[in-house]
């Protein structure tokens, strides 16, 4: 799989709304996935944003960090690691936006660090 075409707006999630970032597929390793704005109502408080890996058979192993930021304009290598996983049995990662010591961000991605050899799919929910 060629590397996503990152240049484009991205797809945008809204409270209750999810977005595919990784669709039953290997990245490759130290690709970075499609990134998805995340979007919050006007006046609204940012709310948390779940990550929900999963893989088509249980691999031998896998990893793949989380990026978030703030701004699109930047390049993905430019974008703060806010988490990973290693758990091949998939993972769910909640990431507190407005917690103490939380990032706020609008933007996110993951880049498959280990490729666990097996297709895998990345959710992002709001």
């Amino acid at each position: 799989m060629p590397p996503y075409n990152n240049t484009v707006p991205p797809s945008s999630v809204y409270e209750g709304d999810w977005s595919v970032i990784v669709n039953a597929e290997q990245l490759g390793t130290n690709v970075f996935s499609l990134q998805v704005a995340i979007a919050d109502k006007d006046g609204s408080q940012p709310r948390p944003v779940t990550v929900t890996f999963t893989y088509a058979s249980v691999p031998s192993s896998v990893e793949y960090d989380i990026y978030v930021a703030w701004d699109d304009t930047a390049p993905l290598t430019s974008y703060t690691k806010v988490g990973s996983t290693t758990n091949v049995n998939g993972d769910q990662v909640t990431l507190q936006r407005t917690a103490a010591g939380g990032a706020n961000f609008r933007f996110l991605c993951v880049r498959e660090v280990a490729s666990p050899g097996v297709n895998a799919t990345v959710k992002v929910r709001q």
